[in-house]
Parts: structure tokens; sequence; C-alpha cells
């Protein structure tokens, strides 16, 4: 189980280094942690599904369908060897895979 503590210590570290929305869900589907702290307590379809599957990176783009979720891309979160959690991005997911932006 990833401590919704933790969680948010994490997401305020790497929100010094990004832009993007970062979100953390737990082994329910469920927000329990994000820089955009309205969507906190929210349920992440995405997630829930990739937790009770064997995808370990998925990609939303446009109108996802899914409830909770935004374009972006998440992955999931492994303890123990144990599918505890996803970790997601929240954007443009071909802008998000060249973060960090190359120097121009």
């Amino acid at each position: 189980m990833i401590k919704p503590e933790l969680a948010r210590r994490f997401i305020e570290e790497f929100t010094r280094y990004t832009e993007y929305n970062i979100n953390i869900m737990n082994e329910k589907g469920i927000i329990i942690a994000s820089a955009d702290k309205e969507r906190v307590g929210d349920f992440h379809e995405v997630a829930w599904r990739m937790l009770r599957g064997s995808e370990d990176m998925a990609v939303t783009a446009g109108q996802t369908g899914y409830p909770g979720v935004k374009p972006g891309m998440n992955l999931v979160l492994t303890v123990d060897g144990k599918r505890e959690g996803v970790v997601g991005l929240t954007g443009d997911p071909e802008e998000i895979k060249l973060w960090p932006p190359l120097p121009k």
C-alpha cells in the first residue's frame, strides 16, 4: 500500500522539476496525491484497470472515455513484486515522452 503522505511528498519534490500535473493512485484507482489538489479523492479508471491487468504503461489522448482520466501517461508502481499503485503525468503524451526537454 502506498501511503498518501509519502505520495504527497514525492509530488512536492517532483513538481520542482516540471510543470506537468502528476497524480498518484492507490491500489483501488483513487487519486491519493496530486499537484492538482482538486483531483485528490477522484477515481481514475485507467489506473484501476492497469492494477487489475498486466499493462505496465498506458497512454491516453484526446477524449479518453474513462471517468476521472485526462490525456497523459500512466505507469504502474510495483512494490516487492506487487502492483500497488499508478503514477500519471497529465498532458500531451507526445510532449511528455520528450521530457525533460532536449537542450536547444
